[in-house]
């Protein structure tokens, strides 16, 4: 539930790592330095010019970190390989840039809330081990600190999500209990396109890096097209397995989340399906994406429920829009946080402007009332401004 009074601020796709994606070297190493100190004044910002007396939450929607996806080995000494790189890895940023750790802990002990949520790139966080790390990190039980291993739901008022269970390149079939190994099948091959991408990138030329993650797409892509009957049993288990144990802190029936857990199953057909329909320009050309169009049904399905709200949130395509969810569901509003990350679509690069960083406000108001707005946090002039356009 939430306070009528209640402001919600959301940020995504934070990408906090070692710099990989934007370079390499001394540079990448300021860009990422830069953009932690830059989101630490934001929280700090946060801290000191929203009233105490305003109930305020701090949503973090996924990617905050770059993790390790993955691990090689059998299932059990790859899932215990996977879960110590990983949380070696958020030691490791953690040293490497504790402003923005500080500075969240400073927030969660203040009389606020700190939100987490998982995406594609930090997916570790859904292993126990991983996550203990992250929050001792924060301050451990000193602070306000909610984990949503899949979604936060304010009734009436928020869906948030990452994102990436949308986007069939990325959708994990056992999002809340991932598989440590890349070559489980049912994966989704956007881990192993994103490894070939960096071995592309790092190489002049043909290289044994290059050739591994040539024959793991394709090995992904093969194996995601084929293996649908038993991907199909494997996901009835695991909504049988995992659902029930977060229904009840998301206040939706067991029911209604096995629906929409539905809406992100795909298989190589797909897919390829809809690379062609984009080929040939039958796809979805709105800012608001392939992401736009699972607001819309997951609003269909809540509203069925009796349990629809006004903000569906979400980030993963690093494109910050606010949009009608649709003329038949008046009030709702399908919002993207866009991200902090240096990538992003070249147009949105232009529009929001250097050391200038989108964020989601949201204001629950009077019953039924809530307003939504995308703002930027100027880190020059350690500001609020408007977003352009």
């Amino acid at each position: 539930m939430t306070d009528p009074d209640e402001e919600i601020f959301i940020v995504s796709d934070f990408h906090l790592g070692d710099g990989e994606g934007e370079g390499q070297g001394a540079g990448a190493d300021r860009i990422v330095g830069d953009r932690a100190r830059h989101f630490a004044s934001f929280v700090y910002w946060l801290a000191e010019n929203v009233s105490p007396a305003t109930p305020r939450r701090l949503v973090l929607l996924g990617d905050t970190l770059d993790l390790p996806t993955h691990a090689s080995g059998s299932v059990v000494d790859g899932m215990r390989r996977w879960e110590g790189a990983a949380a070696a890895a958020v030691e490791r940023i953690a040293d490497s840039h504790p402003a923005p750790f500080d500075a969240l802990s400073s927030f969660a002990v203040s009389g606020a809330r700190l939100e987490l949520l998982a995406g594609n790139h930090d997916v570790a966080l859904q292993l126990p081990a991983v996550r203990r790390v992250l929050l001792d990190r924060l301050g451990g039980d000193r602070g306000a600190v909610g984990w949503h291993p899949w979604s936060l739901h304010l009734r009436g008022l928020l869906w948030a999500e990452h994102g990436s269970q949308h986007h069939d390149l990325h959708a994990i079939p056992e999002w809340l209990s991932p598989p440590a190994s890349r070559s489980t099948w049912g994966l989704p091959p956007g881990r192993a396109i994103e490894a070939l991408s960096v071995a592309a990138a790092r190489g002049r030329g043909p290289s044994r890096q290059v050739a591994a993650a040539s024959v793991a797409v394709a090995t992904d892509v093969i194996a995601s097209a084929f293996a649908r009957p038993a991907l199909a049993r494997r996901r009835r288990a695991y909504r049988a397995r995992e659902l029930p144990s977060i229904a009840g802190g998301t206040d939706l029936p067991e029911s209604v989340l096995a629906e929409i857990d539905r809406l992100s199953e795909t298989d190589g057909w797909s897919i390829a399906s809809r690379l062609l329909r984009r080929r040939l320009g039958a796809g979805d050309s709105s800012p608001a994406s392939f992401i736009g169009p699972a607001a819309r049904r997951i609003h269909a399905i809540l509203a069925d429920a009796d349990r629809s709200v006004r903000v569906y949130a979400f980030g993963h395509t690093h494109t910050p829009v606010i949009l009608p969810v649709g003329a038949w569901a008046p009030g709702a509003s399908y919002a993207n946080a866009g991200a902090w990350a240096g990538i992003r679509p070249e147009s949105v690069s232009r529009q929001v402007g250097p050391d200038r960083y989108p964020f989601l406000r949201i204001r629950s108001g009077p019953p039924g009332q809530p307003t939504v707005e995308l703002r930027l946090w100027n880190a020059a002039q350690e500001r609020v401004d408007a977003f352009p356009g």
